[in-house]
């Protein structure tokens, strides 16, 4: 009886550790997903403010080119000089580039991935923003 005891002892522990591992295995792809949801809920606003910002800059480098030809009396003058522009503005975002996108992207991914989201804090642990 002691043997029959043990073993059913060893295949309960076994069918305990199968459930944690699909457990975790169900939670890993639990938070895949919301990891996934955040990211493309991020990229789809991003995409769309750049859409919107590029669609009001287009107009109003239109508006710009318009009245400032009525100023020089020179339509081709004008385009010259909001191409200009738009090109000394494309090198310094282009310059910028690495501060602007890369920095703030691998924040953002390190956060979604290394830091605990706040429903995951334990309660009587206290973090070092949370003393202020």
């Amino acid at each position: 009886m002691d043997t029959e005891d043990k073993m059913s002892q060893l295949e309960r522990l076994f069918a305990d550790v199968r459930e944690y591992i699909n457990l975790r295995f169900e939670a890993l792809k639990l938070q895949a997903v919301e990891h996934f949801s955040s990211f493309s809920s991020l990229l789809f606003s991003v995409v769309m403010g750049m859409l919107l910002f590029m669609c009001a800059f287009l107009f109003i480098m239109a508006g710009f080119t318009c009245w400032l030809s009525r100023a020089l009396h020179s339509p081709a003058v004008a385009m010259f000089i909001t191409g200009g522009f738009i090109v000394c503005l494309t090198v310094i975002v282009l310059s910028l580039r690495k501060y602007i996108f890369t920095n703030r992207m691998v924040r953002f991914f390190l956060k979604m991935f290394f830091y605990a989201a706040p429903s995951e804090k334990t309660d009587g642990v206290k973090e070092e923003n949370d003393e202020a």
